[in-house]
């Protein structure tokens, strides 16, 4: 008799510490849910430093091959040559980049590579477009504008106040637009990440 009132207590006892236990994990849960949402609602994509390329085991020579054609005299040459130099990850590519986007003569090269920074979003790429507002021919800085209003960081709208002070009517207009194609991004983001995490709510509660 003794032995089982005295399994009965245990049993009793496993069975509230079984509760206890389970309303510490749901309070747990809910406040990591929480933590979650708040920094969802506030957040945005996070911008890689750099293109998230695959380095390639490419010879120095190669390199510095490349790094000449970027300086060749043939549109072509310097345009394709920049953009491997790019793709790559050569240590030169962004201060090529740089230079072409700011002393380049030709529109389409300058186009080209603005296409590619845009392309692969990064920090760094969104500097050298930054680089491009500054251009002296108004297509090149038209380019750029439309380029920094595909991004979803606050950091292009940082980018895109040059922009608002141009001289041109035109691109500070486009300046404009961008800054609210960007927030659109954003927000676009955002009720995304909401839904994901009320997606995975769920998913909690069905398996839990």
């Amino acid at each position: 008799m003794k032995s089982f009132i005295l399994l009965l207590i245990i049993f009793i006892a496993g069975v509230f510490y079984l509760i206890k236990q389970h309303k510490v994990d749901l309070r747990q849960e809910a406040a990591v849910q929480q933590e979650k949402e708040n920094l969802i609602r506030s957040s945005e994509p996070v911008l890689p430093l750099k293109p998230e390329n695959p380095a390639l085991n490419i010879s120095i020579q190669t390199h510095m091959a490349l790094r000449t054609l970027a300086r060749d005299g043939d549109e072509k040459n310097r345009s394709a040559a920049a953009e491997l130099l790019w793709r790559i990850q050569d240590d030169q590519a962004a201060a090529v980049i740089k230079r072409m986007l700011q002393e380049e003569t030709d529109e389409t090269v300058k186009s080209t590579l603005i296409g590619i920074l845009a392309q692969d979003k990064s920090k760094l790429g969104l500097a050298l477009l930054s680089e491009a507002m500054k251009s002296y021919d108004k297509g090149t800085r038209l380019k750029a504008v439309s380029a920094l209003g595909t991004f979803s960081n606050t950091e292009a709208i940082t980018a895109l106040n040059t922009g608002l002070k141009d001289y041109d009517n035109n691109i500070r207009l486009k300046s404009q637009e961008a800054i609210q194609s960007v927030r659109n991004n954003i927000e676009a983001y955002r009720k995304q990440q909401i839904l994901e995490l009320k997606d995975s709510k769920s998913l909690f509660k069905l398996n839990y």
